[in-house]
C-alpha cells in the first residue's frame, strides 16, 4: 500500500490498521500515534473512510473511536467518496451504519456533496429503498434536483423503487418533473410503469407533467397504465390530454394494450377526437 498524505509511522499504521482485516482492537490502538488523522492513501481514503468502508463484522467501535477524533468529515476520496457517501452505499451492508448515518449528519456532513458518478446520499439512499433515512435528508435540505451520471434523481428513484412517502415529498420540490433517465423514462412513467399508489400518479399528473414522453421502448405512461389495467390513471391521463395514438417500438398503441372495457370505451372516444 502506498500513502500520499503522510509518511508518519502513526498515520500509515492507522491507515493500515484500517484497511486491513485486523481486529478493531489493534486499529483503534493506532488511532492515538497518527499525527494527522485525516492522512490519506492513495486512493485518497482516510481512516475515516475506510473504516465506514469496511464496517467490520457489524462492529462499529472503530468509526465511533475515529469520529471523536473530530476529523474532516467532507473529505473526498479519487472516487469523490465521502464517510457519508460511502456510509449510504454500503447501508444494507450493515446494520449499525445506521447509528453512523445518523453520526455523520449530527456532525455536519455535507449532504449535498457529489461522488464522481454524481450521486449525493440522497440519491444513493433512494437506490438503496431507505424510506425514513431519505426522509430524513429531505427534511435537512438535501437537493433534490441532483442528477446522476446515468440520469437518475431521487424522485426517479423513489418512484422506481415504490418509496411513496418520499416521492409525494419530492414532487413539490423539483424544479424540473420530466428529467430523464438513461432510459427515457420520467418520473410519472415509472410511477404508473412501478403500480405506485394512486395518490403519487395524480399528483405528477397534476403537476403538469408531460404526458406523452416515450422512453427507450416507445412506451408512454399511458401505455403502461393500459396495460397494468389502472382504469383510473388511464382516465385521469385522457382527461388530461395524453395522445391515445401514439405507437410503441414493437407497433402496440394504448388500445392494443388495454383490457378494461370502461378504459377501452374512454380510449375509443378520445381517439375519434
Amino acid at each position: 500500500m502506498e500513502f500520499i498524505a503522510s509518511d508518519n509511522h502513526g498515520d500509515i499504521g492507522l491507515l493500515g490498521a484500517c484497511d486491513n482485516d485486523t481486529s478493531t482492537e489493534y486499529a483503534i490502538s493506532w488511532i492515538n500515534k497518527a499525527v494527522n488523522i485525516n492522512a490519506r492513501n492513495k486512493d485518497g481514503d482516510t481512516a475515516l473512510i475506510l473504516a465506514c468502508q469496511t464496517c467490520r463484522y457489524n462492529d462499529i467501535s472503530l468509526v465511533v473511536a475515529l469520529i471523536k477524533k473530530e476529523p474532516d468529515f467532507n473529505i473526498q476520496n479519487k472516487e469523490g467518496n465521502t464517510a457519508l457517501l460511502i456510509t449510504c452505499a454500503n447501508i444494507d451492508r450493515c446494520a449499525s451504519l445506521y447509528d453512523i448515518f445518523v453520526s455523520l449528519i449530527y456532525k455536519g456532513a455535507d449532504i449535498n456533496i457529489k461522488n464522481n458518478d454524481d450521486e449525493t446520499a440522497l440519491i444513493l439512499l433512494c437506490s438503496k429503498k431507505k424510506n425514513s433515512l431519505a426522509m430524513r435528508l429531505m427534511v435537512l435540505g438535501a437537493d433534490p434536483n441532483v442528477q446522476s451520471k446515468n440520469g437518475w434523481t431521487a424522485l426517479l428513484l423513489a418512484c422506481r423503487n415504490k418509496l411513496e412517502e418520499v416521492a409525494m415529498f419530492l414532487i413539490d420540490k423539483v424544479a424540473d418533473l420530466n428529467v430523464q433517465n438513461e432510459h427515457s423514462e420520467t418520473a410519472l412513467i415509472c410511477a404508473v410503469k412501478h403500480d405506485l399508489h394512486q395518490i403519487v400518479i395524480l399528483s405528477l399528473i397534476n403537476k403538469g407533467v408531460d404526458l406523452n414522453v416515450q422512453n427507450e421502448y416507445g412506451f408512454t405512461a399511458l401505455m403502461y397504465a393500459c396495460a397494468g389495467n389502472r382504469r383510473d390513471v388511464v382516465i385521469a391521463l385522457i382527461n388530461k390530454g395524453a395522445d391515445v395514438n401514439i405507437v410503441g417500438n414493437n407497433g402496440s398503441t394504448a388500445l392494443d394494450l388495454i383490457k378494461d372495457p370502461v378504459s377501452k370505451a374512454a380510449l375509443i372516444l378520445a381517439s375519434q377526437k
